[in-house]
């Protein structure tokens, strides 16, 4: 069974409220690029995502499309048109879920990390130490093998602080990390994401 299969059937049989897929009526958050857009942004906050973006320099630079959870496949051609050229970049929590989400779109379509990490928190000048880390759900912990397998340099993309949270059965949400006051822009932080590697 491929990866992308294996990361759909676990969502399908892990439906409580961390493996979230959502039926295809349930719409996006799509943003209106500006001619100078360079970014497509896809995450699974968009609200918050889109909050901190308004609150710094209005997302220009960025056009932003999520919602929660795995997209379904038929979206797949969808994602990929709207990126275009552009490049193509993921925010999501440091947690199994999101993690696994980013495996299954960098199968479908060319992205880069840019989701919670050492990393981001490095680019946002937030200190990872002091960024509330949250207990694993029974089924977050169940998937972390999943995880090893189908993305298995997870722990390079989050890096060695947020991998250790990760191994201690912890996990940091979006908004623990780019709601923080007094951080660098968070447009700035993920442009220089998208440039790097």
């Amino acid at each position: 069974m491929d990866g992308c299969l294996r990361i759909s059937t676990w969502f399908g049989e892990h439906v409580d409220g961390e493996f979230v897929r959502l039926p295809a009526s349930h719409p996006y958050s799509v943003t209106v690029p500006r001619p100078e857009t360079g970014c497509v942004l896809y995450t699974t906050k968009p609200a918050c995502v889109w909050h901190a973006l308004e609150q710094t320099t209005g997302g220009a630079l960025i056009q932003l499309v999520g919602r929660p959870g795995l997209p379904n496949d038929d979206e797949v051609p969808w994602l990929r048109r709207l990126a275009g050229d552009r490049h193509a970049l993921f925010l999501g929590d440091s947690d199994p879920a999101d993690l696994l989400i980013f495996a299954w779109l960098r199968w479908q379509m060319p992205v880069k990390y840019g989701g919670v990490s050492d990393r981001l928190a490095l680019a946002l000048d937030v200190q990872i130490q002091d960024t509330p880390a949250i207990p694993f759900a029974d089924s977050e912990r169940e998937a972390v093998s999943l995880l090893g397998e189908v993305c298995p340099d997870y722990r390079e993309l989050v890096g060695p602080k947020c991998a250790a949270l990760l191994d201690q059965g912890r996990k940091i949400e979006v908004e623990a990390v780019i709601l923080t006051p007094g951080r660098v822009p968070l447009e700035h932080a993920l442009a220089q994401l998208s440039a790097s590697r």
